[in-house]
């Protein structure tokens, strides 16, 4: 696991709700960057996905598909 991932995973289980868009932002960047692998990103949605079950993620559904 990359350091980058490690990083984001402690974000995602610590994010307050009103931070959360900003943190899937960065999410998404790391992998668009290259520095998280799929993988990586695919646990990362799952955890938010269980945190933040009760709120909108900001299209986190779709955040693997490039624009």
């Amino acid at each position: 696991m990359s350091q980058k991932f490690n990083e984001l995973k402690r974000q995602v289980q610590n994010v307050d709700k009103d931070k959360v868009g900003q943190l899937v932002k960065e999410i998404k960047q790391a992998f668009e960057d290259g520095k998280i692998n799929e993988n990586e990103r695919n646990e990362l949605i799952s955890t938010a996905k269980q945190s933040f079950s009760d709120i909108d993620l900001g299209g986190l559904g779709g955040f693997g598909k490039k624009e």
